[in-house]
Order: C-alpha cells, then structure tokens, then sequence
C-alpha cells in the first residue's frame, strides 16, 4: 500500500466549517443545489487551502469565473493572515460574524430598500422581511440576481413580476 493515498490524510479539510459553508452558498449561487458536494470532494483532495478557490473555480461558468474568485477570494481573507489554516479551524466562530456583514454590504441599502418598496406594492410589508431573509441566505447576489430572486415570490401574476423587474432593472 502506498502511505500517500491513506484515507485519514484525504479526509483533512483546509478550511474552517464557516468559510467553507460560505464558499457553499456563493458557488449554489452560480452552480446550484450540486455546490455542497462539490465543495466536500474538492477539499476531500486539495489539502491547501489557496488551491480551493483555483479548484471550485473549474466548475464555474466560464463568464462568472472571474467574480467567483473575486468573491472567494474575499470569503478567504476573512482568515486572519497570521493564523494558520489548520489552527484558524478552531476559531471559526469569530470569522463568520465580521465576513456576514461585509458580503451584505456588497449590494448598495438604497435599492435593497427599493426592491423592499417595489416588493410591497405586490405582496404587503411582509416584502422587508423576504427582502432580509434572501440577502442572509444567499449574501453574494449581484442586484441583478436579487431582483430576479425577489421576483419569483411574484410568479402567480406575470404583470405584478414584470412591473417589479422594469422598476428595478434598467431596460435592456
């Protein structure tokens, strides 16, 4: 038997659990529901963590590869530079508070509260609490992809989903 292929030394994970859930949810983003597993058996054989980024951005579309390491990139410097990635495992819960807040800030507030005013002229005040919930689970959409994500809550009248998109999307 070969000692470099011994299963204990496949099953090391570069990352701590919060950054790699985070690079789960910006890869669901641009991949789909396929991302979890896809991020699991690229850190199940990458065993540093600057190759993952260079890994997951294979399975990224071609036109999106750039933001994704772009995105990545800064989910990965939320790991303080002068911790190592084994030792910064253990302190992942300090990461994830500060990486939260900076990823919701890459959509200006001003149109998150438009999209929350287009939003509620459909379905009522509950738009604001939609408007939060989908930022908080899915932080990294562009505006683009928010409207397009906030429109589907619309789908039983194309008119109120086509007046929600023309309100906030600048016409092609």
């Amino acid at each position: 038997m070969n000692g470099n292929s011994s299963p204990s030394q496949r099953q090391i994970n570069p990352l701590p659990v919060e950054l790699q859930k985070s690079l789960e949810q910006l890869l669901m983003t641009l991949i789909g529901p396929i991302a979890p597993v896809v991020v699991n058996r690229t850190l199940e054989h990458v065993l540093d963590a600057s190759e993952v980024i260079e890994q997951l951005a294979t399975y990224v579309p071609e036109l999106q590869r750039s933001r994704f390491r772009e995105q990545a990139s800064q989910i990965m410097q939320t790991r303080k530079p002068d911790v190592p990635v084994s030792s910064s495992a253990t302190q992942g819960a300090t990461i994830a508070p500060s990486m939260t807040q900076q990823l919701a800030s890459m959509i200006d507030p001003a149109f998150i509260q438009r999209c929350e005013l287009e939003l509620a002229k459909s379905i009522g005040p509950i738009a604001s609490v939609i408007v939060k919930r989908t930022l908080t689970q899915q932080p990294y959409l562009s505006q683009a992809q928010l409207v397009e994500v906030l429109a589907t809550n619309l789908t039983a009248n194309p008119k109120q989903m086509a007046a929600f998109r023309q309100g906030l999307l600048p016409s092609p």
